[in-house]
């Protein structure tokens, strides 16, 4: 759920290394580009699912995956230790 959350920022790192999609801009027409633009997306929808199912089944501390999720996204990436 956690990592289903962050999928923008890996697309963002994956489309900004040196070497692989090239998608400095977000909006590449190459192939690669589209692919994990459309990847991202379709995996959100996982994402939201998943939020939706924990929330409901009550089973989980929403309040802490949702400071996780905020810790997580605040601290970013660096490229170069991917």
């Amino acid at each position: 759920m956690v990592t289903e959350e962050a999928l923008p920022t890996y697309q963002t790192m994956l489309n900004i290394l040196d070497g692989s999609v090239g998608d400095d801009t977000g909006t590449s027409p190459a192939s690669w580009a589209v692919w994990t633009r459309a990847w991202t997306a379709e995996e959100n929808r996982h994402g939201d699912l998943m939020n939706k199912y924990m929330y409901l089944a009550g089973r989980v501390d929403m309040r802490q995956i949702e400071k996780t999720i905020q810790y997580l996204l605040g601290a970013g990436m660096v490229g170069k230790h991917l």
